[in-house]
Protein backbone atom coordinates (compact mmCIF):
# COMPACT_ATOMS: atom_id res chain seq x y z
CA UNK A 1 0.00 0.00 0.00
CA UNK A 2 3.01 2.17 0.70
CA UNK A 3 4.65 1.40 -2.35
CA UNK A 4 1.45 1.93 -4.51
CA UNK A 5 1.34 5.31 -2.73
CA UNK A 6 4.46 6.62 -3.66
CA UNK A 7 4.74 5.40 -7.24
CA UNK A 8 1.08 7.12 -7.45
CA UNK A 9 2.67 10.45 -5.74
CA UNK A 10 5.44 9.94 -8.35
CA UNK A 11 3.40 9.86 -11.21
CA UNK A 12 1.14 12.95 -10.12
CA UNK A 13 4.43 14.85 -9.81
CA UNK A 14 5.61 14.15 -13.40
CA UNK A 15 2.30 14.42 -14.82
CA UNK A 16 1.98 17.70 -13.44
CA UNK A 17 5.98 18.77 -14.67
CA UNK A 18 4.26 17.62 -18.26
CA UNK A 19 0.97 19.46 -17.92
CA UNK A 20 3.03 22.58 -16.64
CA UNK A 21 5.70 22.77 -19.66
CA UNK A 22 3.19 21.87 -22.27
CA UNK A 23 0.79 24.75 -20.64
CA UNK A 24 3.08 27.13 -20.68
CA UNK A 25 4.29 26.94 -24.46
CA UNK A 26 0.71 26.63 -25.76
CA UNK A 27 0.37 29.79 -23.70
CA UNK A 28 3.11 31.69 -24.83
CA UNK A 29 2.67 30.48 -29.01
CA UNK A 30 -1.31 31.52 -28.34
CA UNK A 31 -0.08 34.68 -27.33
CA UNK A 32 2.53 35.25 -30.01
CA UNK A 33 -0.03 34.14 -32.01
CA UNK A 34 -2.88 36.50 -30.81
CA UNK A 35 0.02 39.73 -30.64
CA UNK A 36 1.26 38.74 -33.94
CA UNK A 37 -2.47 38.61 -35.63
CA UNK A 38 -3.45 42.03 -34.07
CA UNK A 39 -0.45 43.89 -35.47
CA UNK A 40 -1.05 42.07 -38.86
CA UNK A 41 -4.46 43.56 -39.19
CA UNK A 42 -4.07 46.86 -37.54
CA UNK A 43 -0.69 47.32 -40.14
CA UNK A 44 -3.29 46.63 -42.98
CA UNK A 45 -5.55 49.11 -41.85
CA UNK A 46 -3.39 52.00 -41.69
CA UNK A 47 -2.19 50.53 -45.11
CA UNK A 48 -5.72 51.14 -46.55
CA UNK A 49 -5.82 54.53 -44.56
CA UNK A 50 -2.97 55.61 -46.25
CA UNK A 51 -3.88 54.48 -49.73
CA UNK A 52 -7.22 55.78 -49.76
CA UNK A 53 -5.80 58.98 -48.28
CA UNK A 54 -2.92 58.87 -51.30
CA UNK A 55 -5.67 58.76 -53.45
CA UNK A 56 -7.89 61.43 -52.20
CA UNK A 57 -5.05 63.70 -51.78
CA UNK A 58 -3.72 63.26 -55.43
CA UNK A 59 -7.35 63.79 -57.13
CA UNK A 60 -7.79 66.96 -54.27
CA UNK A 61 -4.73 68.81 -54.75
CA UNK A 62 -4.86 70.19 -58.27
CA UNK A 63 -8.12 71.72 -57.73
CA UNK A 64 -7.85 73.22 -54.41
CA UNK A 65 -8.50 77.18 -54.72
CA UNK A 66 -5.58 79.64 -53.50
CA UNK A 67 -8.30 82.00 -51.86
CA UNK A 68 -9.33 81.71 -48.54
CA UNK A 69 -13.09 80.95 -49.32
CA UNK A 70 -12.86 77.71 -51.04
CA UNK A 71 -16.84 76.93 -50.30
CA UNK A 72 -17.86 76.78 -54.18
CA UNK A 73 -14.64 74.82 -55.00
CA UNK A 74 -15.33 72.33 -52.11
CA UNK A 75 -18.85 72.32 -53.25
CA UNK A 76 -17.88 71.48 -56.47
CA UNK A 77 -15.44 68.54 -55.64
CA UNK A 78 -17.46 66.84 -52.49
CA UNK A 79 -20.44 67.21 -53.61
CA UNK A 80 -22.18 64.99 -50.33
CA UNK A 81 -19.91 66.74 -47.62
CA UNK A 82 -21.32 69.30 -45.11
CA UNK A 83 -19.70 72.40 -45.05
CA UNK A 84 -18.92 73.95 -41.45
CA UNK A 85 -21.75 76.61 -39.89
CA UNK A 86 -24.28 75.81 -42.92
CA UNK A 87 -26.82 72.97 -42.78
CA UNK A 88 -26.27 69.84 -43.43
CA UNK A 89 -28.16 67.44 -45.73
CA UNK A 90 -27.06 64.04 -45.25
CA UNK A 91 -28.02 61.63 -48.59
CA UNK A 92 -27.92 57.90 -48.87
CA UNK A 93 -24.46 58.72 -51.05
CA UNK A 94 -21.97 60.04 -48.99
CA UNK A 95 -19.29 60.81 -51.25
CA UNK A 96 -18.69 60.12 -55.39
CA UNK A 97 -17.02 56.95 -55.35
CA UNK A 98 -15.40 57.44 -58.39
CA UNK A 99 -14.10 60.97 -56.78
CA UNK A 100 -12.38 59.58 -53.72
CA UNK A 101 -12.28 55.74 -53.97
CA UNK A 102 -13.87 54.51 -50.98
CA UNK A 103 -15.94 51.06 -50.83
CA UNK A 104 -17.12 51.01 -47.92
CA UNK A 105 -18.07 54.73 -47.08
CA UNK A 106 -20.26 53.81 -43.85
CA UNK A 107 -17.35 52.92 -42.35
CA UNK A 108 -14.98 55.91 -43.32
CA UNK A 109 -15.77 59.82 -42.93
CA UNK A 110 -13.36 62.90 -44.28
CA UNK A 111 -12.71 66.69 -42.82
CA UNK A 112 -10.97 69.16 -44.16
CA UNK A 113 -9.25 72.02 -42.45
CA UNK A 114 -7.40 74.92 -44.01
CA UNK A 115 -4.01 75.93 -42.77
CA UNK A 116 -5.29 77.62 -39.64
CA UNK A 117 -6.90 74.42 -38.51
CA UNK A 118 -10.55 75.30 -38.95
CA UNK A 119 -12.77 73.09 -39.88
CA UNK A 120 -14.23 73.22 -43.78
CA UNK A 121 -16.13 70.38 -44.55
CA UNK A 122 -16.43 67.49 -42.92
CA UNK A 123 -19.02 63.92 -43.74
CA UNK A 124 -22.27 63.54 -42.27
CA UNK A 125 -21.34 60.21 -40.71
CA UNK A 126 -18.41 61.65 -38.77
CA UNK A 127 -18.18 61.13 -35.11
CA UNK A 128 -20.19 63.46 -33.10
CA UNK A 129 -17.50 64.18 -30.35
CA UNK A 130 -15.02 65.10 -32.99
CA UNK A 131 -13.79 68.44 -31.94
CA UNK A 132 -13.41 71.16 -34.40
CA UNK A 133 -10.32 72.04 -34.09
CA UNK A 134 -7.98 70.32 -36.04
CA UNK A 135 -5.15 67.87 -33.95
CA UNK A 136 -2.39 67.91 -36.49
CA UNK A 137 -0.68 64.75 -35.48
CA UNK A 138 -0.56 62.05 -38.28
CA UNK A 139 -1.90 59.18 -36.39
CA UNK A 140 -5.00 59.73 -33.86
CA UNK A 141 -6.85 56.45 -31.76
CA UNK A 142 -9.96 57.83 -29.90
CA UNK A 143 -13.27 56.61 -28.08
CA UNK A 144 -16.47 58.13 -28.53
CA UNK A 145 -19.08 58.41 -25.11
CA UNK A 146 -20.98 55.30 -27.07
CA UNK A 147 -17.79 53.11 -26.59
CA UNK A 148 -16.58 52.62 -30.55
CA UNK A 149 -13.77 53.13 -31.30
CA UNK A 150 -12.05 55.14 -34.30
CA UNK A 151 -8.82 55.76 -36.09
CA UNK A 152 -8.05 58.61 -38.28
CA UNK A 153 -5.14 59.81 -40.54
CA UNK A 154 -4.40 63.32 -41.41
CA UNK A 155 -2.07 64.59 -44.19
CA UNK A 156 -1.00 67.78 -45.84
CA UNK A 157 -2.72 69.67 -48.71
CA UNK A 158 -1.22 72.17 -50.66
CA UNK A 159 -2.70 74.47 -53.56
CA UNK A 160 -0.76 75.18 -57.01
CA UNK A 161 -0.03 78.55 -55.67
CA UNK A 162 0.94 77.16 -52.27
CA UNK A 163 3.79 75.12 -52.81
CA UNK A 164 6.86 75.64 -51.42
CA UNK A 165 9.86 76.75 -52.76
CA UNK A 166 13.13 74.89 -51.97
CA UNK A 167 11.87 72.02 -50.44
CA UNK A 168 11.09 74.39 -48.04
CA UNK A 169 8.11 72.81 -46.03
CA UNK A 170 6.39 74.15 -43.14
CA UNK A 171 2.84 74.83 -41.74
CA UNK A 172 2.39 77.81 -43.47
CA UNK A 173 3.02 76.81 -47.03
CA UNK A 174 0.11 74.49 -46.76
CA UNK A 175 -3.42 75.03 -47.93
CA UNK A 176 -4.91 73.19 -45.32
CA UNK A 177 -5.35 69.28 -43.96
CA UNK A 178 -7.38 66.68 -45.03
CA UNK A 179 -8.52 63.90 -42.27
CA UNK A 180 -9.60 60.74 -43.03
CA UNK A 181 -10.75 58.15 -40.02
CA UNK A 182 -12.59 55.32 -39.94
CA UNK A 183 -14.91 53.08 -36.85
CA UNK A 184 -12.96 50.33 -35.74
CA UNK A 185 -15.76 48.44 -34.87
CA UNK A 186 -15.13 45.45 -37.29
CA UNK A 187 -11.52 45.25 -36.20
CA UNK A 188 -12.77 45.03 -32.54
CA UNK A 189 -15.23 43.08 -33.30
CA UNK A 190 -12.69 40.77 -35.05
CA UNK A 191 -10.47 40.78 -32.25
CA UNK A 192 -13.28 40.01 -29.55
CA UNK A 193 -13.43 37.06 -31.92
CA UNK A 194 -9.69 36.21 -30.98
CA UNK A 195 -10.01 36.51 -27.71
CA UNK A 196 -13.06 34.48 -27.24
CA UNK A 197 -11.63 31.84 -29.07
CA UNK A 198 -8.22 31.72 -27.29
CA UNK A 199 -10.51 31.76 -23.81
CA UNK A 200 -12.52 28.74 -25.21
CA UNK A 201 -9.65 26.49 -26.75
CA UNK A 202 -6.94 27.59 -24.33
CA UNK A 203 -8.56 25.48 -21.41
CA UNK A 204 -10.02 22.71 -23.35
CA UNK A 205 -6.06 22.30 -24.63
CA UNK A 206 -4.78 22.46 -21.34
CA UNK A 207 -7.39 20.26 -20.20
CA UNK A 208 -6.39 17.53 -23.31
CA UNK A 209 -2.72 18.49 -22.35
CA UNK A 210 -3.43 17.46 -18.66
CA UNK A 211 -5.34 13.95 -19.46
CA UNK A 212 -2.14 13.57 -22.03
CA UNK A 213 0.16 14.14 -19.30
CA UNK A 214 -1.65 11.70 -16.94
CA UNK A 215 -1.39 8.68 -19.38
CA UNK A 216 2.51 9.43 -20.34
CA UNK A 217 3.32 9.74 -16.77
CA UNK A 218 1.99 6.22 -16.51
CA UNK A 219 3.68 5.12 -19.26
CA UNK A 220 7.07 6.28 -17.99
CA UNK A 221 6.28 4.91 -14.80
CA UNK A 222 5.37 1.76 -15.61
CA UNK A 223 9.09 0.23 -16.34
CA UNK A 224 10.02 1.41 -12.97
CA UNK A 225 7.28 0.16 -10.87
CA UNK A 226 7.70 -3.36 -12.74
CA UNK A 227 11.35 -3.16 -11.31
CA UNK A 228 10.54 -2.58 -8.29
CA UNK A 229 7.95 -5.63 -8.17
CA UNK A 230 10.67 -7.41 -9.46
CA UNK A 231 13.31 -6.28 -6.53
CA UNK A 232 10.45 -7.26 -3.91
CA UNK A 233 9.84 -10.43 -5.53
CA UNK A 234 13.90 -11.10 -5.13
CA UNK A 235 13.76 -10.08 -1.65
CA UNK A 236 11.09 -12.58 -0.83
CA UNK A 237 12.47 -15.04 -2.40
CA UNK A 238 16.18 -14.66 -0.43
CA UNK A 239 14.21 -13.69 2.79
CA UNK A 240 12.16 -17.34 2.29
CA UNK A 241 15.68 -19.15 1.53
CA UNK A 242 17.28 -17.68 4.41
CA UNK A 243 14.61 -18.15 6.94
CA UNK A 244 15.27 -21.98 7.43
CA UNK A 245 18.93 -22.26 7.87
CA UNK A 246 18.55 -18.75 10.07
CA UNK A 247 15.96 -21.05 11.82
CA UNK A 248 18.37 -23.89 12.15
CA UNK A 249 20.60 -21.80 13.97
CA UNK A 250 18.42 -20.46 16.04
CA UNK A 251 17.46 -23.94 17.22
CA UNK A 252 21.09 -24.76 17.84
CA UNK A 253 21.91 -22.14 20.26
CA UNK A 254 18.88 -22.11 22.36
CA UNK A 255 19.53 -26.10 22.87
CA UNK A 256 23.14 -25.06 23.75
CA UNK A 257 22.15 -22.62 26.33
CA UNK A 258 19.82 -25.13 27.93
CA UNK A 259 22.74 -27.98 28.65
CA UNK A 260 24.50 -27.13 31.87
CA UNK A 261 27.63 -25.78 31.65
CA UNK A 262 29.53 -28.93 33.16
CA UNK A 263 28.49 -31.13 30.18
CA UNK A 264 30.71 -29.96 27.51
CA UNK A 265 30.75 -33.36 25.19
CA UNK A 266 27.12 -33.11 24.76
CA UNK A 267 27.76 -29.10 23.39
CA UNK A 268 30.20 -30.14 20.96
CA UNK A 269 28.03 -33.20 19.91
CA UNK A 270 24.79 -31.18 19.20
CA UNK A 271 27.29 -28.61 17.48
CA UNK A 272 28.87 -30.78 15.13
CA UNK A 273 25.49 -32.50 14.06
CA UNK A 274 23.83 -29.72 13.10
CA UNK A 275 27.24 -28.05 11.09
CA UNK A 276 26.90 -31.17 9.18
CA UNK A 277 23.53 -30.99 8.76
CA UNK A 278 24.07 -26.70 7.50
CA UNK A 279 26.98 -27.91 4.95
CA UNK A 280 24.66 -30.96 4.01
CA UNK A 281 21.90 -28.60 3.10
CA UNK A 282 24.41 -26.44 1.44
CA UNK A 283 25.77 -28.70 -0.62
CA UNK A 284 22.14 -29.49 -1.91
CA UNK A 285 20.96 -26.34 -2.49
CA UNK A 286 24.41 -25.19 -4.62
CA UNK A 287 23.58 -28.47 -6.55
CA UNK A 288 19.76 -27.80 -7.10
Amino acid sequence: MNSYSLFRRSRLRLALWYAGVMGVILSVSGLGMYRATVQTNWAAMEREIESIAGTLHDSVEPLLPPSEEPTAVLQQIFPDLCLSGQPCKATPTLIQRHTIGISDRTTYYIRLFNHQGKLLAFSPNQPLSLPPTLNRTSWQTFRTAKGIRYHQFTTILHSANTHPLNNEANADSSWGYLQIGRTLEHFDAEISRIQWIMAIGLPIALSLVATSSWWLSGLAMQPIYQSYQQQQQFTANAAHELRSPLASLLATVEAILRIPQSNQQERHRIGASDSCGDRSKTSSASHS
